[in-house]
């Protein structure tokens, strides 16, 4: 399953797409005819992925890892391992890792991402996370939904691209939101 994408300088004639798809990381140059593996140490536990400047994130149930050379080489950020388990979807509530990214607009070094655990266990470190030096070191940020299972049910993030003081933080206790069913 493919589960992030990421279209990097759409009209440029050196188009590069991102791909998050079975756990991995894939890419596409602009004019090859298949995609090709990146190598992460997040791998095999990716979700999502996010991209502003040279800054690039992967994360998921392994963690984050970071690059700030445009994905040539990559490194594991403070937020390493999360769950016990790697998930293909995070479809079925089971999902324990990072689930969105957020890039401040003006500064490709600041960015917040979302820590979730399943909803029905209360975890401290789930919740919204910020790092201000490209994703090497992440700190919890505890201003709302101070109590644990509270900030169970963080699942996006947003930043407005016209102020970059205003940062919106999605939550729902629905695990199968927008009708899914797996039965």
């Amino acid at each position: 399953a493919v589960t992030d994408l990421i279209v990097e300088a759409p009209t440029s004639t050196t188009r590069r797409l991102w791909a998050v798809a079975n756990n991995r990381l894939y890419k596409l140059e602009n004019g090859a005819t298949a995609w090709s593996q990146v190598t992460t140490p997040c791998d095999g536990g990716l979700m999502v992925v996010g991209k502003s400047g040279t800054v690039m994130l992967a994360g998921g149930a392994k963690g984050i890892c970071y690059s700030s050379n445009s994905g040539s080489s990559w490194l594991l950020s403070n937020l390493g391992q999360l769950g016990t388990t790697v998930t293909k979807t995070w479809w079925d509530g089971s999902f324990t890792g990072i689930s969105d990214f957020a890039f401040n607009p003006t500064n490709s070094s600041i960015a917040w991402a979302v820590r979730r655990y399943p909803s029905g266990t209360a975890n401290a470190s789930a919740g919204l996370w910020k790092t201000t030096n490209g994703g090497a070191t992440w700190t919890q940020v505890t201003a709302f939904g101070t109590p644990a299972l509270a900030r169970n049910y963080v699942r996006s993030v947003a930043v407005s691209p016209a102020n970059a003081n205003i940062i919106v933080v999605g939550a729902s206790t629905g695990l199968m939101a927008g009708g899914y069913s797996s039965g």
